[in-house]
């Protein structure tokens, strides 16, 4: 059944438009290479071929959006593998944030800036620019930034936060790891490619409530608590897309700007 339904899912999501998510909606050379580098997961090489491209064309939403995904892919967080583990092999973990922990790589300070990179730049894209593919991977790469930063902070990666781990979680980092659930909502929101939207939404929208419900003057003292409370299987971001069709002090800074290698 959950093979059906990742065959369905992915179906659906990445070839709807008879393309992947990667394909350019042109024939652009640049972004067909760009493409061609992704599908053979050489991250790198469409990245340089994307960025000679941009030098020219700097504001070609098409050949930034690809950008992101070659970014992603870097960092270890490819779009079509995410899906089909997601839907056909489940997640372990013990939360909405937690949940996709057994799904992404081992976080370091690399890929969390790669992924700061990819929302940046999906964030860079006017909205009435926006494809229905850009809204489909902002929501899936937003969702998966969550995870990352939240699971920067889980030192073995199991899901589960001990006093020590919580208290490394600082201000910044909390009001990073709250706004980038946000974004994934408001491009859950904007995605139309599945009649199931709404319930993805509204999922991710539960564990935004959840979070605002929890005690604490901060948002770091409420994600605290949510995360030290929610020790026991929630709604996970599983489902969201079913739907949908070491410690350290660093932090991250919110998403701003777009940015490019």
């Amino acid at each position: 059944m959950q093979t059906k339904l990742a065959i369905i899912l992915v179906s659906t999501l990445l070839f709807g438009c008879q393309k992947n998510v990667f394909q350019p909606v042109d024939k652009a050379k640049p972004a067909d290479q760009a493409t061609a580098y992704m599908n053979d997961h050489q991250p790198d090489l469409a990245i340089s071929t994307l960025n000679e491209a941009m030098k020219n064309d700097p504001n070609n939403f098409q050949l930034v959006s690809l950008m992101a995904s070659a970014k992603a892919q870097k960092a270890g967080i490819d779009t079509f593998n995410l899906v089909v583990k997601l839907a056909t092999s489940g997640v372990s973990g013990s939360n909405g944030l937690t949940a996709m922990f057994s799904v992404l790589p081992a976080v370091d300070a690399n890929n969390r800036g790669l992924m700061l990179e990819v929302v940046n730049l999906l964030q860079s894209i006017p909205q009435n620019s926006r494809t229905n593919e850009d809204n489909f991977k902002a929501t899936i790469f937003n969702a998966a930034f969550t995870a990352l930063q939240a699971k920067f902070f889980d030192q073995n990666g199991d899901g589960q936060y001990t006093v020590d781990e919580l208290k490394n979680l600082d201000d910044t980092s909390a009001n990073a790891i709250i706004n980038s659930l946000l974004d994934a909502q408001n491009s859950a929101v904007l995605y139309q490619g599945a009649a199931a939207n709404g319930v993805a939404a509204g999922k991710v929208q539960d564990v935004v409530t959840q979070l605002e419900a929890q005690p604490g003057a901060t948002n770091a003292d409420k994600l605290r608590n949510y995360l030290a409370s929610h020790q026991t299987p929630v709604p996970s971001l599983q489902m969201n897309l079913i739907d949908s069709g070491e410690s350290s002090e660093e932090s991250l800074e919110e998403p701003n700007e777009a940015a490019t290698e």
